[in-house]
């Protein structure tokens, strides 16, 4: 996968992940969790996004499995604490989750293009 279908797929991520903070707002969530929400998409996705990079460029791979999970929890040590609204868990979560939707993205752009 190339660096910019990546780009691409990682910012289909941010506006999907938005749009489930806007539905939980709509749907009765509070403006501080539906922030909450935003704030843990925004950095799950640049998470993603770096660790992705930096994988690319070492192994001209993307990561999988306990890999991600590693290179995000490191990723996650290097947020000041001041500035972290969540766990190393939670963090590490949605940055799987980033990973599942490019990887879902990507296996669905393939099969539309062939």
């Amino acid at each position: 996968m190339n660096i910019e279908l990546l780009t691409i797929l990682l910012i289909a991520s941010v506006l999907l992940l938005s749009l489930v903070g806007v539905l939980l707002w709509r749907t009765g969530g509070d403006a501080a969790q539906v922030e909450r929400i935003k704030a843990w998409a925004l950095a799950a996705v640049g998470a993603a996004y770096n660790v992705a990079i930096d994988e690319l460029k070492i192994t001209g791979e993307l990561p999988s499995g306990e890999k991600r999970r590693e290179l995000a929890v490191a990723y996650y040590q290097t947020i000041p604490e001041d500035e972290r609204t969540f766990t190393a868990e939670e963090f590490a979560n949605a940055v799987e989750l980033v990973f599942e939707l490019v990887d879902w993205g990507g296996t669905q752009l393939h099969e539309y293009l062939d």
